[in-house]
């Protein structure tokens, strides 16, 4: 009989993501350190063997980093989020690139969402706000959990799985910022529903 290996799940530990900044030096939007907890639906941690998993339904919340920003910017209605996914699978590959779907089953309302819609108000005023901004002091990053949904179900199935990709964010069609996940590009991050 093999073992069973059992892997605990605990918060604020295993189901930490790390985020990267992928932009340039000169971008308006600069990240540090950036990671977020993973949750559930049920707003339990959410882990998939040693690392965090991000699940469709779930949450995350910002747990620590800066957000450096550089200039004032007026975000609402204003900024997009371009998403470049890549799955781990060889039949599926690319699913949003720079913003575009570049699959079937992938709206692209998923993969260039509204940044104040996604993100929340709060912290919408955050990243147009010039200044740096220290997530471990900030008490909006702790509280607020931010929904991670998809309500098309054929968006939904091509989720699950491993993944990695970039966020590039722009105000009024210029690039102001990137963020990469995971942040070593050789791993993947998995993705439940």
């Amino acid at each position: 009989m093999e073992p069973v290996i059992v892997y605990c799940c605990r918060d604020r530990v295993d189901n930490v993501l790390e985020l990267s900044d992928c932009g340039q030096e000169n971008s308006i939007v600069r990240f540090k350190n950036l990671k977020i907890f993973t949750y559930g639906n049920n707003k339990t941690p959410s882990c998939f063997q040693r690392g965090a998993s991000v699940e469709f339904p779930g949450y995350i919340t910002v747990s620590s980093g800066q957000i450096v920003v550089n200039e004032t910017l007026v975000l609402n209605n204003n900024a997009s989020l371009y998403f470049t996914l890549r799955k781990n699978d060889f039949f599926v590959n690319n699913v949003c690139k720079k913003g575009v779907s570049s699959h079937f089953a992938m709206p692209r309302r998923y993969c260039k969402p509204d940044l104040c819609t996604a993100l929340g108000a709060d912290f919408c005023a955050l990243i147009g706000n010039k200044g740096v901004h220290d997530l471990n002091t900030l008490q909006i990053s702790r509280q607020q959990f931010i929904r991670t949904d998809i309500s098309d179900p054929f968006a939904k199935l091509l989720l699950r799985g491993e993944w990695k990709g970039e966020i590039q964010l722009f105000y009024i069609n210029d690039f102001v910022g990137c963020l990469a996940f995971p942040p070593n590009q050789r791993q993947w991050i998995r993705v439940n529903h």
